[in-house]
């Protein structure tokens, strides 16, 4: 199931990789030149976060223009990209529930607004979008660009799922990785306070507990957003090893994933 990538985007590739650790890298110095970090854990991970669903998008979608194995995809069709679309909304919009991110208020006492906070690189700045009384966005950028990365990639093959049927494909399991991808500082909160009946509460003011916990869930969950993602690309790849670059979409196939 090797999949052999074409030189010239692992080249274009590792040049997103680089501008990105340099600019990146320039804004955070700046951002903590005046202060003292604890825990640099907590400070980069959403960072790996935002790079990571960068880079794994920008390969994406370069494959499917300048590769012939993933050509079917091009020749799927406008109806394929309208289910595309609606799939990944749907995914997007289940996922941003249960992360926080979307805010369903049905007694409707919530007040419409837009508002912008700034905080260190990768928490913010954090956009706060609330169109209807019932409905609001808490957006920050890591969060955002995970959920937009796992949106795709699970439409995608969603949509595969549902339009290749004739070719056997019954179930795959990879795009439901992607509700397993926590975020950590929404996390946080409620397992400090889970713990307070535990532990002392010296403990938990010394902020140590905290610092500790936090570590923990954004490494745990960084290693599940990894493995979300290269499952999905493990899934595409099979597919698209089974379709071939030019095989029409009407010829059944053996079996099922």
């Amino acid at each position: 199931m090797k999949l052999r990538w074409p030189h010239h985007i692992v080249i274009e590739a590792t040049s997103l990789t680089y501008i990105l650790f340099i600019t990146e890298g320039y804004i955070l110095l700046n951002q903590i030149r005046y202060s003292t970090v604890t825990n640099w854990l907590t400070v980069l991970m959403p960072i790996v976060w935002i790079n990571i669903s960068i880079i794994n998008l920008f390969i994406f979608f370069r494959l499917i223009q300048s590769s012939l194995r993933f050509q079917f995809i091009r020749n799927m069709g406008k109806n394929f990209t309208s289910l595309w679309i609606l799939a990944a909304t749907v995914f997007f919009l289940l996922y941003s529930l249960i992360q926080g991110s979307l805010i369903i208020d049905f007694s409707g006492g919530m007040t419409p607004r837009l508002s912008v906070i700034d905080s260190l690189i990768g928490y913010g700045p954090t956009v706060i979008l609330v169109p209807t009384s019932s409905i609001g966005f808490i957006l920050t950028p890591y969060i955002f660009a995970s959920a937009i990365t796992i949106s795709i990639f699970a439409g995608l093959l969603v949509s595969l799922m549902i339009t290749l049927r004739t070719l056997g494909y019954r179930f795959i399991l990879s795009p439901l990785t992607g509700f397993t991808v926590i975020c950590p500082t929404c996390m946080l909160n409620p397992f400090i306070g889970f713990l307070s009946g535990y532990l002392t509460i010296k403990g938990i003011l010394s902020g140590a507990v905290s610092a500790s916990i936090a570590s923990t869930l954004f490494i745990a969950s960084t290693i599940l957003y990894i493995v979300s993602l290269a499952l999905m690309w493990t899934a595409l790849i099979v597919i698209s090893r089974r379709l071939g670059p030019r095989q029409p979409l009407n010829i059944a196939g053996p079996g099922g994933l």
